[in-house]
């Protein structure tokens, strides 16, 4: 687009609205379009992702789902879709007459993590592609627990009504896709599940 990005850090819990408020002109940070966000937001896809946990090398707990967390301390990320279902799952566990799951919320996905490595919790949840990318930025240390579940695309998201803005993303990620860089982002974080892999001209745009 021939812009220099300036990156602003915020809370994901406000993050879209800290974009409506004005703070920055777009997010790109793993957002899953889901029918509140489109209400607040107008969305292009770019990029397929699921829920997956991560535990500890050699998953000494078996943990596979998250049935497997009944009583147990867990790690999310505050306002997330995985705390959201963490929590469903919960309620589960006590209607089963289990107990119910002991959940860490914080802000950062990093000190999410460094909870499972100091063994304060037995796992965390969080987007696919980032228990693969801290499972490989760590080997040894930790491992997936499980298969991948309800996977849906992330959208890179403009201010409702913001068309213009709109326009411009859309097109630079088509182009993108067309001349193959997309492709060479993909292939270099070892993303190739996730990728949308045809030039995709939906929008997600209510």
């Amino acid at each position: 687009m021939g812009l220099k990005a300036n990156v602003v850090t915020t809370k994901f819990d406000t993050i879209i609205d800290d974009l409506s408020n004005k703070r920055f002109d777009v997010i790109i940070s793993a957002v899953t379009i889901n029918p509140d966000r489109q209400k607040k937001a107008d969305l292009v896809p770019y990029f397929n992702a699921g829920e997956s946990l991560l535990v500890q090398a050699g998953n000494p707990k078996t943990i596979t789902s998250l049935a497997d967390l009944c009583g147990q301390p867990v790690g999310v990320q505050t306002g997330t879709i995985e705390q959201t279902d963490l929590q469903t799952a919960s309620d589960a566990c006590k209607k089963a007459g289990k107990p119910a799951m002991k959940l860490t919320v914080l802000q950062d996905q990093t000190a999410v993590v460094q909870l499972l490595a100091n063994g304060r919790v037995v796992a965390t949840y969080q987007d696919s592609p980032v228990t693969d990318y801290y499972n490989k930025q760590h080997p040894g240390q930790f491992a997936v627990g499980g298969s991948v579940v309800n996977a849906a695309e992330e959208g890179i998201v403009v201010r409702k009504g913001d068309t213009s803005m709109f326009n411009a993303v859309k097109t630079a990620f088509d182009q993108l896709k067309a001349g193959g860089t997309y492709r060479t982002l993909i292939q270099k974080w070892g993303l190739t599940n996730e990728a949308i892999t045809l030039i995709d001209r939906r929008t997600i745009d209510v």
